[in-house]
């Protein structure tokens, strides 16, 4: 029973590192080249293409879309091929549309590639599989970094009130009606001059 239970422990633990690798593979991104007797093949992978140049006595370039799996497995089919005038027919025919698989790893700044299955290849093509050397790596993403908040100061407004004055109150004029009937101003008669004196100076 103990033997059971450190064997089941040793699988779990290895299990659990299998699956940490897996989230932390990430896309070999880059330009890779490996030379293959007198061919020199170069890969150009971005983050969704795949470019695959094969120099020598002929020039035949791949285009292709691709994706990852967690587990570091890459898989994709053949967009478009650029290639001699004299064997276009015979390529195109033969790549065009064709799917393909191969797992990599990076191994001291080298790109490995093993278990390639495309058309006219098997697993252990030596033109595929191999080591590559790295050539231009990605270039990094600049960071995108959100300008800076600014508050605006807030104001406060308070009004005023004015205090309406009462407009003044009109003071009729006294009138006097005269023989020929025109309304007239009255004016004080002399002796209520004095009167009107003595009763401004008791006051002021």
């Amino acid at each position: 029973m103990a033997r059971f239970l450190t064997a089941l422990t040793l699988i779990v633990c290895l299990a659990s590192a299998s699956a940490l690798n897996a989230q932390e593979m990430t896309k070999p991104l880059g330009k890779w080249e490996r030379k293959v007797g007198k061919t020199r093949v170069t890969l150009s992978i971005e983050d969704t293409r795949l470019h695959i140049n094969c120099s020598g006595d002929k020039s035949v370039t791949l285009h292709a879309d691709y994706s990852m799996t967690r587990d570091g497995l890459i898989y994709g089919v053949v967009t478009s091929i650029e290639c001699d005038e004299d064997e276009e027919a015979d390529i195109t025919r033969t790549l065009f549309d064709a799917p393909f698989c191969f797992r990599f790893r990076i191994d001291e700044a080298a790109l490995i590639i093993h278990d390639m299955k495309a058309h006219d290849a098997d697993s252990k093509d030596d033109m595929w599989n191999g080591r590559y050397k790295i050539v231009q790596p990605a270039a990094p993403q600049a960071a995108v970094i959100a300008p800076p908040h600014v508050v605006m100061p807030s104001y406060t407004i308070q009004s005023v009130s004015t205090p309406v004055m009462p407009p003044p109150s009109p003071i009729a004029p006294s009138f006097t009606s005269s023989k020929d009937g025109d309304a007239k101003p009255m004016k004080p008669s002399k002796e209520a001059e004095p009167m009107f004196n003595f009763w401004m100076g008791f006051i002021h």
